[in-house]
C-alpha cells in the first residue's frame, strides 16, 4: 500500500494538469489507513486491542466518494487521453472563459519557444513574449 502511495504521488506530480484539491484528497485518503495501522501497531495501552484500521478503510471510502462526486475525480482526463494529448504534433492550448491557460501540450512549447504559465491570461503572455501576436476569433496571428 505504501508503494502504491509513492507511485501515485510521483505520477500526480508529473501530471501537473490534475486539480490540486483532488490530489490532496486522494493522498489524505491513502494516508488514513497507513497511519491508523501504524497507530494500532505502535499504540500504548490506551488503544491496545482496538482494531481501528477497519474503520479507517470506511473513512477512506467516504473520502474517495467525496472526491468522486464533489470534485468529479473520475471526469478528469484519463491517462490514455493525456498520453494522446501529449503526443499530438500540433500545438493545443486549453483556455478558460477568461482566456487563462488551463493546459497545453508539449508541442506548444516547441512551437513558441517557451513554457506557458498555467493560470495566466494567454493574451497577456503573448503580448509580453511574442511582439506582434494577436488573437482573433480563436486563431493566433503573428504580424
Amino acid at each position: 500500500m505504501f508503494l502504491g502511495s509513492v507511485i501515485f504521488v510521483r505520477k500526480a506530480i508529473q501530471l501537473g494538469s490534475l486539480s490540486k484539491k483532488i490530489i490532496a484528497v486522494v493522498i489524505v485518503a491513502m494516508l488514513v489507513p497507513l497511519f491508523s495501522n501504524a497507530l494500532y501497531l505502535f499504540s500504548t495501552e490506551y488503544l491496545q486491542g482496538v482494531e481501528i484500521t477497519t474503520f479507517s478503510f470506511a473513512l477512506t471510502g467516504y473520502i474517495l466518494a467525496l472526491s468522486i462526486f464533489k470534485y468529479r475525480f473520475l471526469k478528469i482526463l484519463p491517462a490514455a487521453k493525456e498520453r494522446v494529448y501529449d503526443s499530438i504534433q500540433n500545438g493545443i492550448i486549453v483556455l478558460d472563459n477568461a482566456n487563462a491557460v488551463v493546459d497545453y501540450n508539449p508541442a506548444v512549447a516547441k512551437l513558441i519557444g517557451f513554457e506557458l504559465t498555467l493560470g495566466r491570461r494567454f493574451d497577456t503572455t503573448l503580448s509580453t513574449e511574442i511582439p506582434g501576436a494577436v488573437i482573433d476569433s480563436g486563431a493566433l496571428y503573428v504580424t
